[in-house]
C-alpha cells in the first residue's frame, strides 16, 4: 500500500486513484462608486462593492467528489480506506458587500 503522502489512494484490493489536484478557492473583486453616487444617493462619503466568489473550480484527475473529502472508512480495522461515496463537496458561492463611510 501506498504512504500518506505519496499523492495515491489505495484499498486492499489493489484500487489506486491520483489524489492530485489544483483548487481555485477564492476570488474576490472591489469597485470604489463615484463620490457623486455615494454623497447623492447614498449620503455617504465613500461607498465600495465588493463581490466575491468561493470554491470556483477544481482541476483533478479524481473521479470521486471530492478530493479532499476524508469520508468514513470502508473496513472498520483499516482508517487507510476512504468511502465518499455520501459526502458532498464545497459548494460554490458568491457574495455582494456593500462598504460605506460616513
Amino acid at each position: 500500500m501506498s504512504g500518506p503522502f505519496t499523492g495515491q489512494s489505495t484499498t486492499p484490493v489493489g484500487y489506486t486513484e491520483t489524489l492530485q489536484f489544483w483548487r481555485f478557492r477564492e476570488l474576490s473583486a472591489t469597485i470604489s462608486l463615484p463620490q457623486q453616487v455615494a454623497k447623492g444617493w447614498l449620503r455617504a462619503e465613500s461607498a465600495a462593492l465588493t463581490f466575491a466568489g468561493r470554491n470556483l473550480h477544481t482541476w483533478t484527475k479524481y473521479r470521486g467528489v471530492d478530493v479532499e473529502e476524508n469520508g468514513i472508512p470502508i473496513f472498520a480495522f483499516s482508517n487507510d480506506v476512504q468511502n465518499t461515496t455520501f459526502s458532498q463537496g464545497p459548494r460554490r458561492y458568491f457574495t455582494v458587500k456593500a462598504t460605506l463611510h460616513y
